[in-house]
């Protein structure tokens, strides 16, 4: 699981559509269908249903958003910590293992 893929899994959800996240995200929507399999895959649950109106997230899904806007929120509040604290200017690459997200 990449932070990536939470950023993308989060996007879909509050845009209710994986054309508008693409379209905010600025990547394709196979791309981002392809993340999310992905990230489905590794969590072994089903995450959201595709519908005509929109995506629908399951009750894992559910579980998943609340877990996803954590660990990027707090991902967010460390880049800005350190770049803050040492004015640097570099980028920051955090990976997060799927035993970490178990212990959240």
């Amino acid at each position: 699981m990449t932070l990536e893929q939470l950023k993308i899994f989060i996007n879909i959800v509050e845009y209710k559509s994986i054309r508008k996240a693409s379209n905010v995200m600025f990547m394709t929507p196979q791309n981002l269908s392809k993340q999310m399999l992905r990230l489905e895959e590794e969590l072994n649950v089903r995450l959201y249903i595709r519908t005509n109106a929109g995506v629908l997230l399951t009750e894992e899904g559910e579980q998943a958003y609340a877990y996803a806007k954590e660990i990027v929120n707090k991902a967010n509040e460390m880049y800005e910590h350190f770049h803050i604290s040492t004015g640097k200017k570099e980028d920051i690459t955090l990976k997060v293992s799927q035993s970490a997200v178990l212990y959240m």
